[in-house]
């Protein structure tokens, strides 16, 4: 006799063996989904920590991407503050009986052009005069009767880009009835 026939013979002697070999079959199975199952979950949970973690990373690249811009074009500010630093000066000093001349009028336009450059480069002017001191945003030059912590103008206007300051503002701070520091460490 052959061997599946000799079992055949055997189970339908013995049925009870014939189920308990099904139910110990049945068990091993089911211990082996179940293991399946756990094994999926964990390459699962592994994968959305994946993909989070991944959506994180493209979050902070972006942002530095960001900042890295904001510092470029702060830097390639930087240089050219000055310049209308000076054109700026150069117009508040204008002589009365001059005021009106083309010369002079030209100057304005030059001036409200790189105003505006700044402005659609996201470079911003820091607000002083009226304001409250902030030392991270001012830098006090000087002192004069006014109230206290108030800036009362400005000597040289600040500006930002973005959260990042490019340069302070020099201003002259409001003493209150406090007699002024010597040193410029009003900070």
């Amino acid at each position: 006799m052959t061997d599946r026939k000799m079992q055949d013979k055997e189970e339908n002697e013995h049925p009870e063996n014939t189920q308990a070999k099904t139910d110990g079959q049945l068990e091993n199975l089911n211990a082996q989904l179940a293991e399946e199952k756990k094994r999926s979950e964990e390459y699962l949970d592994s994968l959305k920590r994946a993909r989070a973690e991944f959506v994180n990373y493209k979050r902070y690249i972006e942002q530095e991407r960001n900042i890295q811009g904001d510092m470029a074009r702060g830097n390639a500010f930087m240089l050219v503050l000055p310049v209308l630093d000076d054109l700026e000066r150069a117009l508040t000093s204008v002589p009365a009986n001059i005021a009106g001349q083309p010369f002079i009028e030209g100057l304005d336009l030059i001036v409200r052009k790189f105003q505006a450059i700044l402005d659609n480069q996201g470079v911003k002017a820091i607000p002083a005069a009226g304001e409250q001191f902030n030392s991270r945003l001012h830098e006090a030059v000087a002192c004069e009767d006014g109230p206290e912590g108030i800036i009362l103008h400005e000597a040289r206007r600040g500006y930002t880009v973005g959260d990042r300051v490019l340069r302070t503002s020099l201003v002259v701070v409001g003493n209150g009835s406090q007699p002024c520091q010597q040193n410029s460490d009003m900070k």
